[in-house]
């Protein structure tokens, strides 16, 4: 029996935060009414595709190890939106797929048959991993009660203003759940396939059975369309522990190129 099966889960235009509360601070909430308002439109999609393919795809196709199954998870309306988009870029590797959300479920379980463990891995889709961080995952040992892994530590990739930080996360979206496969596919435990993603995030940041990973594994993506994640102000107060000053220029390219290839 196969040890791991790694599933890379990134939201396209799935999330909704109707039932969630925030202060009211820096426009927060109206910055998720947004998102609520343009998850299915037109030049959103195309736009958010467009880093997608741009950034989150380059850091999984140049992944050392390919075996893991990446899903990009659309809302079932967006279907023929997001696929005519997508088929601009050629075809996708066998192990990187678009997938509606009411179908990931089914899709996910025939494709971890066999293993003993389930290592649910989210990234946003527009943010990168370290190429080694399929192998590293593979390779590390959790203690046996471990039911999260975290990545406290990464760098803040300003892509609109050439910057670059190194930083600790309060949160992120770069965690991964651990679930026994068995206890998966008969639904002894919930899926990981919702729209109250910030709700998941929070689940798996506030487990008490979690271990954060060495390492600068993640690059948080900022660029001039997602507004939430405008300023280096912003992650001071909001996001981060700790944002180092701007990294010197000469060597920004070398430290991406190990995310984007």
């Amino acid at each position: 029996m196969k040890n791991k099966s790694i599933v890379i889960l990134i939201p396209l235009n799935i999330a909704s935060y109707e039932e969630v509360e925030y202060e009211e601070k820096n426009d927060i909430r109206g910055y998720f009414d947004t998102v609520d308002k343009e998850r299915e439109d037109e030049i959103w999609i195309k736009n958010r595709i467009n880093i997608f393919m741009n950034y989150t795809y380059r850091s999984l196709i140049n992944q050392t190890n390919q075996d893991f199954t990446a899903c990009v998870l659309y809302s079932e309306e967006s279907e023929e939106l997001v696929f005519s988009e997508i088929s601009k870029y050629g075809p996708m590797p066998k192990n990187i797929v678009f997938i509606s959300k009411n179908m990931a479920d089914i899709f996910i379980k025939e494709k971890i048959i066999g293993s003993e463990y389930v290592y649910f891995v989210r990234i946003d889709s527009d943010d990168m991993y370290h190429k080694s961080y399929v192998q590293k995952l593979y390779d590390y040992i959790p203690k046996p009660e471990t039911t999260a892994l975290l990545n406290q530590w990464g760098y803040l990739y300003d892509s609109f203003n050439d910057k670059l930080f190194i930083c600790s996360a309060k949160v992120t979206s770069c965690y991964t759940l651990i679930h026994k496969t068995e206890d998966y596919i008969n639904g002894t435990v919930p899926s990981v396939i919702t729209d109250k993603l910030d709700i998941q995030m929070g689940t798996a940041w506030s487990m008490p059975n979690k271990e954060y990973l060495d390492g600068l594994n993640y690059a948080w993506h900022v660029h001039s369309k997602n507004t939430l994640t405008s300023s280096e102000e912003w992650f001071t107060n909001e996001w981060t522990y700790y944002l180092s000053d701007p990294i010197n220029k000469d060597i920004i390219n070398p430290i991406i190129s190990e995310f984007m290839g």
